[in-house]
């Protein structure tokens, strides 16, 4: 599983993308778990990976990053989205979440979900509903520096602020 890994990150490492400063989220990892389920985390910088203790996690510069168990993966997937295509008609089972310094943007759920944001003592510090597209953005602008889990009905991360 390492050098599966590490072979996706020589990959994220010489990805180069034509005309990359009109595309809004040009870097996309898709992790695919055991129970079916997918979830492609989007970035406007080139990420960097590190592992530590069965964890994975991304950041770009901005210093925000995106934690997950490396228990539950079966596959990685790196792409450059050279097109800026965000939408991809399908069965609807994977989540596009892309994270910002200042919002965290999910498209994929269902019409009128909620996402949370909780710190570390489990207060809720943030929310949003989602639309009837199944897009939702939850304003972390104002959040402290620190752990947060944002929770969706079907799936939940880490990030750093």
């Amino acid at each position: 599983m390492r050098k599966y890994i590490m072979a996706v990150l020589a990959v994220l490492a010489t990805v180069v993308t034509a005309g990359a400063e009109q595309v809004f989220m040009p870097y996309i990892l898709q992790v695919n778990t055991a129970d079916g389920n997918a979830v492609q985390y989007k970035f406007a910088d080139q990420p960097a990976a590190t592992f530590a203790d069965g964890i994975m996690t991304l950041k770009v510069e901005t210093g925000t990053a995106v934690e997950f168990a490396m228990d539950d993966v079966t596959s990685l997937s790196l792409v450059a989205d050279e097109a800026g295509v965000d939408n991809i008609a399908g069965d609807n089972t994977a989540l596009a979440i892309a994270v910002t310094a200042q919002a965290i943007t999910i498209d994929g759920m269902a019409a009128m979900s909620p996402v949370a944001v909780y710190d570390m003592n489990g207060r809720k510090v943030a929310a949003a509903t989602s639309d009837a597209e199944g897009h939702a953005t939850v304003d972390v602008d104002g959040l402290a520096g620190g752990v947060y889990v944002v929770s969706t009905p079907n799936h939940s991360f880490k990030f750093i602020k």
